[in-house]
């Protein structure tokens, strides 16, 4: 079986020199594209934005998925930034609740892959999407659910800008995606510092690029940046940021799913440790399920299990908190990166997951039941909600601000509402245990 070395090895040694540095991702593509709107109940979601080239032909297919107490505007300029590169990119508004159902928003964003990539569905994208690269990007809490998403779905690609987990019920599913993730962090801050996404990013089965955005902050992928979520989350949002995501965003989105050589360069070690924009790379191959699954689809963990095809090298560890930083793949030369499918080798898993019942309750039996949390918790301002602000009431495109539980409140800030941070965490915790008990009692 090919694996992503052999063909990002071909690449390289295609690829003219000239285009390895030509294109910077972080500016808008060449495509025009269209934006509509589709409506509230669409595969659940509350509504959205699509976003398709204007051009014929078929792109891969994005779900872009919006972060804590957001809606689909929130995600917009990702959609359409991706989009202007080739890509079909769904941007919806996903359900709320407090806490809001992470799994059920996972399921939420999988079908919304499945609906959008299926050629017989009626939309603007219908006849231009390919159905066998499908791509899944999630902010903040969006990259939690976009998780429990690619658990089942398995895509060619996964992209979690900032995610954060909710109780550690994100950790255990991780643990079995075995296709293809990319994770960009931002500096630790009020909305992220009980995330702790970090300690447990390497335990994904796939393929693997991390990388963290220095002076970056959890608003950073927020597109278009939202006024006033600094004030909550802390730091300092800024273009240049922003631009950092979106040129790895890209290309690493080019490079799995458009077989970009160019894009692929990017995303070696070594051209992402010579970044000085960035801290703690990390770019790791591993057998990847998406491309040749091994088991139908029913068992993620299962696929893998085995050997990758390349050895890999031990991980570099740093001293002292054991980030895993620059850890260079000797075994073929450091300036080899992760790539897509091994291109006309890939089965349609992504459009189509052989999946059962088995594998849905093996994702379900990976997660922990829900602790409540200590009392001394009630005062801690990161990672906490705060309440819905006012809304006139639901609309496909703008729905409600619901009180998520992780992230930072941004349309709250925007309206620049001025709850302090111990009140926010205390109505929180005193909503979310007061459920959790209602919940038991029946």
């Amino acid at each position: 079986m090919r694996t992503e070395f052999t063909f990002i090895i071909a690449a390289l040694m295609s690829a003219p020199r000239s285009a390895r540095a030509a294109a910077d991702y972080a500016a808008p593509g060449p495509e025009t594209f269209t934006t509509t709107d589709f409506g509230n109940g669409t595969a659940g979601s509350l509504g959205g934005k699509l976003v398709v080239p204007m051009r014929a032909g078929k792109y891969p297919l994005l779900v872009n998925t919006h972060g804590f107490s957001g809606n689909a505007a929130q995600q917009l300029g990702w959609g359409e930034h991706f989009a202007s590169y080739g890509f079909v990119a769904v941007v919806p508004s996903m359900p709320g609740g407090l806490p809001p159902d992470h799994k059920a928003n996972g399921d939420v964003i999988r079908a919304l892959a499945l609906l959008f990539s299926d050629p017989s569905y009626a939309s603007a994208a219908q006849g231009k999407v390919d159905a066998e690269r499908i791509g899944l990007s999630g902010h903040s809490e969006g990259g939690l659910q976009t998780t429990f998403a690619a658990a089942l779905l398995k895509p060619r690609a996964t992209l979690l800008f900032d995610p954060v987990d909710y109780q550690m019920t994100g950790r255990p599913v991780y643990a079995t995606v075995c296709s293809p993730i990319m994770a960009i962090f931002a500096e630790p801050g009020s909305c992220n510092t009980q995330a702790d996404w970090s300690t447990f990013k390497t335990t994904s089965l796939g393929p693997q690029i991390f990388l963290d955005v220095i002076g970056s902050n959890h608003c950073d992928p927020i597109n278009p940046a939202m006024i006033g979520c600094d004030l909550l989350c802390g730091g300092a949002s800024s273009p240049q940021n922003q631009a950092n995501y979106a040129r790895y965003a890209t290309a690493y989105f080019l490079a799995m799913l458009k077989d970009d050589a160019a894009a692929a360069t990017t995303l070696t070690a070594s051209a992402l440790s010579s970044d000085a924009a960035l801290r703690n790379t990390l770019v790791r191959d591993a057998p990847n399920c998406a491309i040749v699954p091994a088991d139908g689809g029913i068992d993620a963990s299962a696929d893998g299990a085995g050997p990758p095809d390349v050895a890999m090298p031990p991980d570099a560890a740093q001293p002292g908190d054991g980030t895993i930083v620059d850890a260079a793949m000797t075994e073929v030369g450091s300036d080899v990166s992760i790539t897509p499918d091994a291109r006309n080798e890939a089965g349609n898993d992504a459009f189509a997951p052989r999946m059962d019942a088995a594998r849905e309750e093996a994702v379900d039996a990976a997660m922990p039941p829900m602790a409540e949390p200590p009392a001394s918790d009630a005062g801690s301002p990161a990672d906490r909600a705060s309440p819905p602000p006012p809304s006139d009431g639901p609309s496909p495109s703008t729905p409600p601000a619901s009180a998520e539980n992780a992230g930072c409140d941004c349309s709250v800030a925007a309206r620049g509402r001025p709850w302090s941070a111990g009140l926010l965490s205390a109505l929180l915790l005193s909503a979310a245990v007061i459920g959790r008990r209602a919940r038991r009692g029946r």
